[in-house]
């Protein structure tokens, strides 16, 4: 079925072809109006129904918006060619040290404080760390041959100790406590351990020692 033309066209022909009276006029113009409202064959068109466009347009938007995408953080790093070098650990203390010490190790109780490490012998003395609770000092041993008077010493060794300008700093009263309880430990061994290789009396050297 021819359908008819639209209605500009319509309402043009009729204002052209079809002056004929009022009455022609009006069924011109009727035909014109059905014309338009007449909707063409098959399923409307989008434009007819704007609901409808906001809802195939979520759609879309919502199938855009879930397909996975990759993060800079999902993404593994690349494998560094620099090979990881771990940070050396100190040279503890031997068994000529650790004899003349009794056994004396990390862990252990010295006066009010903890053993925290024993160095070996270095510049003619070694060392023994010391932690309480957040506080951290240190004690050094040498010969007992001239020098300052020490803290605390036995027949052939001194006991000094030093502490660092830190708020970190053992109370003077736990590091002469220290002191006195490593020398009286010294009294116990001095008589039987050889005396640990490379030790010497007091010396400048060893109380700017690099540990220090």
């Amino acid at each position: 079925m021819l359908r008819p033309p639209n209605c500009v066209t319509i309402l043009e022909m009729s204002g052209h072809l079809l002056p004929l009276g009022p009455a022609t006029w009006l069924m011109a113009a009727t035909f014109a109006v059905a014309g338009c409202n007449e909707t063409p064959s098959g399923a409307a068109t989008a434009s007819s129904n704007p609901d409808q466009i906001l809802i195939e347009r979520e759609k879309a938007r919502a199938a855009l918006t879930s397909q996975p995408r990759a993060s800079p953080s999902s993404v593994p790093p690349a494998a560094s060619s620099a090979p990881q070098t771990a940070k050396p650990a100190r040279p503890a203390a031997g068994p000529d040290v650790l004899a003349l010490l009794d056994g004396l190790g990390p862990g252990d109780r010295l006066g009010p404080a903890e053993v925290a490490f024993v160095s070996p012998v270095a510049h003619g003395t070694f060392d023994v760390e010391l932690k309480s609770g957040a506080t951290r000092g240190a004690l050094f041993v040498g010969m007992r041959e001239g020098g300052p008077a020490p803290a605390a010493s036995s027949d052939r060794y001194a006991v000094y100790y030093w502490n660092r300008n830190t708020a970190e700093r053992m109370s003077v009263e736990s590091l002469q406590a220290a002191c006195s309880a490593l020398a009286e430990r010294l009294r116990r061994t001095e008589a039987r351990v050889p005396v640990p290789s490379g030790m010497t009396g007091f010396t400048v050297d060893a109380s700017m020692r690099p540990s220090r």
